[in-house]
C-alpha cells in the first residue's frame, strides 16, 4: 500500500512537472481533466481553413515573386534606356528638339488658330 501511494504521489509530481511546462495552460490537473474540448469535425474544418489560408499563401507568394521579377526586368530596361539617353549627344538632342518645336508650331496652327500653312497641305508630318 505504502509503494502504491508513493508511485501515485511521484506520478502527480510528474504529472505536475509536465503541466508547467505548458505554457498556454495555468490550472490544476482536475481542471485540464474536465476541460472542454472542440469536437472532431470542428478541428477538421480548422484544419481545411488553415490548409486552404496555407495554399493561398503559398499562391500569393509565387504571384509576388512573379510581380518581383517583372519589376526587376523594368529596372534593368529603364537604366538601359536611361544609358542610351545618356549616350545621345547635344546636337542630336539639339536637332531632336528643333523637331519637336516644329511638330507643336504645326499642330498649335492647325488645331489652336486654324491656319493650314500653305504647301504643307499635301505633305505628310513624320512624326518618327
Amino acid at each position: 500500500m505504502a509503494k502504491l501511494k508513493s508511485d501515485i504521489e511521484r506520478l502527480t509530481a510528474d504529472a505536475t512537472r509536465d503541466q508547467q511546462a505548458l505554457r498556454c495552460w495555468s490550472g490544476t490537473l482536475q481542471e485540464l481533466e474536465t476541460l472542454k474540448t472542440p469536437l472532431l469535425t470542428t478541428i477538421d474544418q480548422y484544419a481545411r481553413d488553415w490548409d486552404a489560408a496555407a495554399s493561398s499563401r503559398r499562391d500569393l507568394k509565387a504571384s509576388l515573386s512573379s510581380v518581383a521579377e517583372m519589376i526587376s526586368a523594368k529596372h534593368r530596361d529603364l537604366h538601359r534606356l536611361a544609358a542610351q539617353v545618356g549616350k545621345a549627344g547635344e546636337n542630336e538632342l539639339t536637332e531632336i528638339r528643333a523637331r519637336r518645336d516644329q511638330l507643336w508650331q504645326l499642330i498649335r496652327a492647325s488645331a489652336f488658330e486654324k491656319i493650314l500653312i500653305p504647301g504643307r497641305r499635301s505633305e505628310t508630318v513624320r512624326l518618327v
